[in-house]
């Protein structure tokens, strides 16, 4: 492409912007935070972290996997917590797992979903509340499809069960 034809093309009103997000999206395109591959070493990791906000400890902590924040859920319901965080962190669309279940929630402005659980047994199994006492591991599938979902902001399709806080 000739010199002046790129310069009109980058220089043309509104199209600079268009162009330069065009770019930036090939070279770094969105992702989520991922996590551990052994669900163990996560918990084992974020339940001895004390809350900054209050001496306690984080009993019902979440993480948020698009900034790698640690929310608390005592400091304040867990549903208004995902909201707040999300509304800050990504201005709409937040994925939280909580740890002590490896659920994980979806906020989509004031409202919230849970999605189901990127952690899974070597049997292909969810255990949502940790009774079974089976290793979890990262299922690359499940965190695909969160992670395409979030990207391509289809959870309102995709999720049925929303609670509006």
């Amino acid at each position: 492409m000739a010199p002046q034809l790129l310069v009109t093309y980058f220089f043309v009103p509104g199209r600079l912007f268009q162009t330069l997000m065009d770019i930036g999206a090939q070279l770094y395109p969105p992702r989520l935070i991922r996590p551990p591959r052994a669900f163990d070493d996560l918990f084992n990791k974020l339940h001895l972290v004390s809350c900054a906000s209050a001496t306690h400890r984080f009993q019902e902590n979440l993480l948020c996997l698009v900034c790698g924040r640690l929310l608390c859920a005592l400091c304040a319901h867990v549903s208004s917590v995902l909201v707040e965080h999300a509304f800050h962190c990504e201005g709409f669309a937040g994925v939280s797992l909580e740890i002590n279940t490896s659920l994980v929630y979806v906020s989509l402005g004031p409202s919230i979903c849970e999605w189901g659980s990127i952690y899974l047994d070597v049997y292909g199994e969810e255990d949502l509340d940790l009774k079974r006492g089976k290793p979890l591991f990262l299922n690359d599938d499940r965190f695909a499809l969160l992670e395409s979902q979030w990207i391509t902001h289809s959870f309102r399709h995709v999720l049925k069960h929303w609670r509006y806080v």
